[in-house]
């Protein structure tokens, strides 16, 4: 499991966290920060997915206490009972990190898929989105050293650029939320964390139980 740390552009010190699991069959997602006027974002999310996140076939999400689940076939998606057709890719808003990892690992220039929202009763936000891969860059993380030579790769949804993930190794060690930076921790840092803190398994088993 990789941890992120959440920085606003003014701040010093980490004001949230990131945690994503990725395997053949499953991406899970947690996200908690505080926002500037003091609320909390306190989501989480687990998509099945047979191989790669461009073919998941159901979700279960999280915010707070409401929550939503979503399943997918060759002609649409439900979410909570809510179902909207579709032709091409669609992919769920919290797996975008799986598949920005996956286009530069197959050395994909760009990708365009539906970007969909997996809120209760907000299924009709199935709206067009594109990555596009530009220039690779160094990255300046408070949480290491400088990583060099990492893949940029812009997120635009329904014609608004939205995130940007540098990528490096095959995975996302940065993302620009529009307003907040998360740095991915080290390998190492990130598992004696876990260890400390008891968070082994904590969260993803829960939700696969849950399903």
């Amino acid at each position: 499991m990789q941890i992120e740390l959440f920085y606003l552009s003014n701040h010093s010190v980490p004001v949230g966290a990131l945690m994503t699991a990725t395997d053949h069959s499953s991406h899970y997602c947690r996200i908690r920060f505080s926002t500037p006027d003091g609320g909390i974002v306190d989501n989480e999310a687990l998509v099945r997915m047979n191989g790669s996140i461009r073919d998941w076939t159901s979700f279960t999400f999280r915010d707070g206490a409401m929550e939503s689940v979503g399943t997918r076939d060759s002609h649409g998606v439900t979410v909570a009972g809510h179902r909207v057709d579709h032709e091409g890719t669609v992919v769920p808003s919290y797996g975008v990190s799986a598949l920005v990892a996956e286009m530069v690992r197959e050395l994909d220039e760009a990708v365009e898929f539906r970007w969909l929202t997996e809120s209760a009763g907000s299924a009709h936000a199935v709206l067009p989105a594109r990555l596009e891969r530009t220039d690779d860059e160094d990255v300046a993380s408070p949480v290491t050293d400088i990583i060099t030579g990492c893949a940029r790769v812009e997120l635009s949804v329904d014609g608004t650029r939205t995130n940007t993930y540098w990528v490096k190794d095959g995975a996302v060690v940065a993302t620009d939320w529009n307003g907040a930076t998360s740095f991915a921790l080290p390998a190492n840092t990130a598992f004696h964390l876990r260890a400390a803190l008891g968070l082994e398994g904590h969260g993803r088993s829960a939700l696969h139980k849950a399903e």
